[in-house]
């Protein structure tokens, strides 16, 4: 277990391991949060789902899952939180860890078990609002709605409303901004185009904000770069929703340090 918690901490990860049949979780990491103790608390309300699929990766408001079933006792889970702000994750780790899932969930596997990991899709389930594991039809793509939810989602990042971002993040989930928009046989470059488009977007809106400029354009190269890089994206949606986050945290970062210097320099009048 001690690979799997340092390969937990390289991706910035909480680990936790559910024994099936007792329902009993195991904390591999002390300082693992309430918010995630929550969280688990649904896993393990909802675990005969988690034993339908070897590998799963379960969304919600504001960061997924990574469940691997290792063997027919015990579920190690991945727990990734995109608003933690104690969280030290890079936004190109996060990606890197979304476009690889496949490939996480087979280390896991073989960590635990040593030996092969089976050759198994990443099943992909979503939290609803109501905490229940549900799978969700998408609407069709209508341009008003997608231009109303991405405004919502600007204007929440700036003034780091999380509620409201929530809350947009979860209208545009709905819509099918890509199989609509892009052929099936050019569906990645799709995903691409799109994700770099809604970085641009962002990373204008941060520095008419006030962001400063360099710093916004060193952190949309590096995105643009890791979205190139990236095979495939399992989950589409969620690179989006992972995103977002990022910048409202590094929005309230940097209003946090303004803030710090100003009072200090009162301090020192």
């Amino acid at each position: 277990m001690k690979d799997i918690k340092k390969l937990a901490n390289i991706l910035n990860a909480d680990v936790i391991l559910i024994d099936i049949a007792t329902k009993q979780v195991n904390y591999l990491d002390e300082s693992t949060n309430n918010s995630n103790k929550n969280v688990v608390n649904l896993l393990i309300d909802n675990i005969e789902l988690l034993t339908n699929h070897i590998y799963q990766s379960l969304d919600y408001n504001s960061g997924h899952i990574l469940t691997c079933h290792v063997n027919e006792e015990s579920i190690v889970c991945f727990s990734f939180k995109y608003d933690d702000p104690l969280s030290t994750s890079s936004e190109l780790m996060m990606l890197h860890s979304l476009s690889n899932l496949k490939s996480i969930s087979q280390i896991i596997y073989t960590l635990y078990n040593s030996n092969d990991a089976p050759e198994e899709e990443v099943h992909i389930t979503k939290f609803s609002d109501k905490l229940h594991i549900k799978k969700e039809s998408s609407e069709s793509f209508d341009p008003k709605t997608f231009f109303n939810a991405e405004t919502d989602i600007i204007k929440s990042i700036v003034y780091s409303r999380k509620a409201s971002l929530i809350s947009a993040l979860e209208k545009l989930s709905r819509l099918k901004i890509i199989g609509e928009r892009f052929a099936s046989n050019n569906m990645i470059r799709g995903e691409k185009d799109t994700l770099i488009s809604y970085v641009s977007i962002l990373n204008r809106a941060i520095i008419q904000w006030g962001y400063p400029v360099e710093s916004a354009f060193q952190l949309h190269n590096e995105l643009v770069q890791e979205i190139e890089l990236s095979p495939q994206f399992l989950n589409f949606f969620q690179v989006i929703r992972e995103i977002t986050w990022h910048y409202i945290k590094i929005v309230q970062n940097h209003r946090f340090t303004i803030f710090y210097h100003s009072t200090k320099e009162l301090n020192n009048i």
